[in-house]
């Protein structure tokens, strides 16, 4: 069954795999652990930060990620994620990543982590 949501909490609970998706293209898939106890794209860590918790009614404000995402319209150049991102550097803003392969079958689509598998695409 391939279920779509914006809800992670549904997801975590329900999927044996995940895939996230931003700018109509997907950037991190692992199995829905893996994905949820070591999220290795920038956009999957900041979804998984402003998702509300059990403790979230202590916190006066939960996260919220800065910009605005990209204009469809529009070709998008290099990383779709890189005007939001805290990690963006020059070739991200140049080229697309490919997904680089984090452990068994999680992925992630960051230029960060291809650097560390030999700069490219796997």
């Amino acid at each position: 069954m391939l279920m779509i949501t914006h809800d992670l909490a549904i997801a975590e609970g329900i999927a044996d795999r995940v895939h996230i998706m931003y700018a109509g293209e997907i950037v991190e898939k692992a199995d829905r652990s893996a994905l949820f106890s070591n999220p290795a794209h920038p956009y999957t860590k900041a979804l998984l930060k402003s998702a509300p918790g059990p403790d979230s009614e202590h916190k006066s404000r939960l996260f919220s990620l800065e910009g605005a995402p990209p204009d469809l319209i529009k070709p998008i150049i290099g990383c779709a994620f890189s005007q939001r991102c805290s990690c963006c550097m020059p070739v991200c803003l140049d080229r697309k990543p490919g997904l680089a392969a984090i452990e068994g079958t999680h992925e992630a689509a960051c230029w960060k982590l291809l650097q560390g598998s030999g700069g490219g695409p796997v």
